[in-house]
């Protein structure tokens, strides 16, 4: 029950509002969706947003694994993970 406390307060630390995030072109695909690149209020360079296209239980618990990992990771040939938003949030057409 402790490591799913720490997970649960992992991702609670790192939630954001979707509404902060500016979504400006898409820059791949990977395995879970889309990703594209934007910008954020109080980060100044841009930010890679990771976007979940078939949103399963099976997925959402994968996503949510990654999220886990991604945050705990620091080192300089990684990017930084900034955060992550769990509400469906239309994408514009950019």
């Amino acid at each position: 029950m402790r490591q799913k406390s720490f997970h649960d307060d992992l991702l609670k630390k790192y939630l954001i509002d979707s509404r902060s995030i500016e979504i400006k072109e898409k820059i791949g695909s990977g395995s879970f969706g889309t990703v594209f690149s934007g910008s954020m209020p109080g980060h100044h360079s841009r930010v890679a947003i990771k976007t979940l296209n078939d949103v399963t239980a099976k997925n959402a618990k994968l996503f949510r694994s990654e999220i886990i990992l991604t945050a705990t990771l620091r080192h300089p040939n990684i990017v930084e993970f900034i955060g992550a938003c769990c509400k469906a949030t239309p994408i514009p057409n950019p």
